[in-house]
């Protein structure tokens, strides 16, 4: 839609489908979003589906709206992605004043400690409740004490 110009298209696939461009003077300036019909006594229903809407701020021309959707239906023509590996971060433990704390540099965003009392296949590892905490440029969460029972730990990701 081109509120300003007072016309709208249609595209199917990245391709214009209107013969003419829709008249859309008439849109309201503030109201409910309504995807798929006009509100108005006309009736006017689309008939099909909709798998992607996009409602931006400015008019983008043919070519852009090809472009995006030749990037999600066809991404290796425009695109090429590679595998995101994120190494896990050093774990270390060490005595505080209330207990163990665990602690992972800065670059272990996203990770979670979890826990189990064994490693007795299959290994039943439990997220920590508390939360880590950004102290000294690491992550640090303090460790549940219980000096008799024995505790492994990991890092996992998110």
């Amino acid at each position: 839609m081109d509120r300003s110009a007072g016309t709208g298209r249609l595209y199917l696939d990245g391709i214009a489908r209107t013969q003419t461009p829709l008249g859309a003077g008439d849109c309201q300036h503030q109201g409910p979003v309504n995807v798929g019909w006009f509100t108005n006594s006309t009736g006017f229903y689309f008939k099909g589906v909709l798998d992607e809407v996009r409602i931006e701020n400015g008019t983008r021309s043919s070519n852009w709206i090809w472009a995006t959707t030749t990037t999600v239906v066809s991404n290796a023509t425009l695109a090429s992605y590679s595998a995101v590996t994120q190494q896990s971060p050093a774990l270390s433990l060490s005595a505080g004043a209330s207990g163990l704390q665990a602690a992972w540099p800065s670059s272990g965003v996203g990770f979670a400690l979890y826990t189990a009392t064994n490693l007795a296949s299959p290994v039943a590892w439990s997220a920590l409740t508390n939360q880590p905490v950004w102290t000294n440029t690491q992550w640090q969460i303090n460790l549940p004490g219980d000096p008799s029972a024995t505790r492994f730990y990991r890092l996992e990701s998110r």
